[in-house]
């Protein structure tokens, strides 16, 4: 059970990698989607300059929803919820993975917006995720 587990350092926020501005929206998206995608992520809301996804389902015991906020200028990506993650955000404390998780999610949206051709649809990886319906 997830609540037993060892802990580690919680952040609120994780400010993305450096990316040459002036940032593509349509590059960043495209690699937002394919890294939630890649790491078995759901999204849940799809909007200009924010995606939420949720690690886990709703139904499930253990649940992680954070979102990315982003434009020209980059991105970072911000905690939402949790349940079953042993995430106590006064003391700044979270389940042993949380600051991997994230950190992996950060490195692979800034390593995968060199992917995208910003004329193309066309995906040079593994896809977008899902979105929820």
């Amino acid at each position: 059970m997830l609540s037993a587990c060892r802990t580690g350092i919680f952040s609120e926020t994780y400010l993305g990698n450096n990316i040459s501005e002036p940032v593509s929206i349509y590059q960043l998206q495209k690699s937002i989607l394919a890294t939630f995608y890649r790491y078995n992520w759901l999204v849940v809301t799809k909007e200009d300059n924010r995606i939420i996804a949720r690690k886990g389902t709703e139904n499930d015991n253990v649940m992680l929803l954070v979102e990315v906020i982003h434009d020209n200028t980059g991105y970072q990506i911000n905690y939402i919820d949790d349940n079953g993650y042993n995430i106590k955000t006064e003391e700044k404390t979270a389940h042993v993975n949380y600051s991997v998780w994230m950190a992996r999610l950060r490195d692979s949206i800034s390593n995968g917006y060199y992917l995208y051709d910003t004329e193309s649809a066309a995906v040079l990886d593994s896809g977008s995720a899902p979105v929820e319906e």
